[in-house]
């Protein structure tokens, strides 16, 4: 059987992209704040214990049931790594499916056209002729 899912990236410009067997779909991180800040907060919680870097990131990049490996996106700052085994794989496996099945809005634009004739006009012409 195939996996729900292959790869999850939360990236920091606030996108988070799920990719299965037949998808790729990637989903504005406000469309599903709550899940993705439950993956961040778990991810982050388990970080080595001692690191120094702060709480953003490039990108958290989950490879189901292997790892997620945090990447910071400030210079010169280690990224780390935290085993699937260590991880909630529930909160993963219902972000990937709420991006996996992540529609994103239509617009509807309508446009009105108005046109006007020109008005009409006419041309007469006469004859006189004197005898």
């Amino acid at each position: 059987m195939a996996n729900p899912w292959n790869t999850l990236h939360i990236f920091g410009f606030g996108t988070v992209q799920a990719i299965s067997d037949t998808q790729n779909v990637q989903a504005p991180y406000s469309a599903v704040k709550d899940l993705a800040d439950l993956v961040v907060d778990n991810v982050w919680n388990k970080r080595p214990q001692g690191y120094a870097g702060q709480k953003s990131y490039h990108a958290i990049n989950n490879f189901y049931e292997l790892f997620s490996d945090w990447l910071p996106n400030q210079p010169n700052t280690e990224s780390f790594r935290v085993q699937a085994s260590d991880l909630d794989q529930q909160l993963l496996d219902d972000l990937a499916q709420a991006v996996l099945a992540y529609v994103a809005p239509t617009t509807t634009t309508t446009t009105t056209s108005t046109t006007t004739a020109a008005p009409s006009t006419s041309t007469t012409s006469s004859t006189t002729t004197k005898a």
